[in-house]
């Protein structure tokens, strides 16, 4: 994945409803800057987008159960992942958190 992306990420999921303590939005935006180690930042936004309601269990499932939960999946989650490019492909948006 390209530095671009991983940080746009970041910044989608700063963007959405998740509830992040200061430690965790500290370091979300250090992934969103581009200042947070390689090694960490994947770790970083799993742990954040997992807090978006049923992404986990919807990962884990078939595409199309993945595919019927993005489309459910209310605006304001849905929003900022589509401002970041990752609505269009929602096969890519699976694999990152599959």
């Amino acid at each position: 994945m390209q530095e671009q992306q991983v940080r746009d990420i970041a910044r989608a999921l700063l963007n959405t409803p998740i509830e992040l303590n200061a430690a965790e939005r500290t370091e979300l935006q250090a992934v969103a800057n581009g200042e947070a180690a390689t090694a960490s930042r994947w770790d970083v936004i799993k742990k954040s987008a997992q807090k978006i309601p049923g992404l986990a269990k919807a990962a884990r499932g078939s595409y199309d159960d993945f595919l019927k939960w993005y489309e459910a999946l209310d605006w304001k989650w849905k929003a900022p992942l589509q401002a970041a490019g990752l609505g269009m492909d929602i096969c890519t948006l699976r694999e990152l958190f599959h």
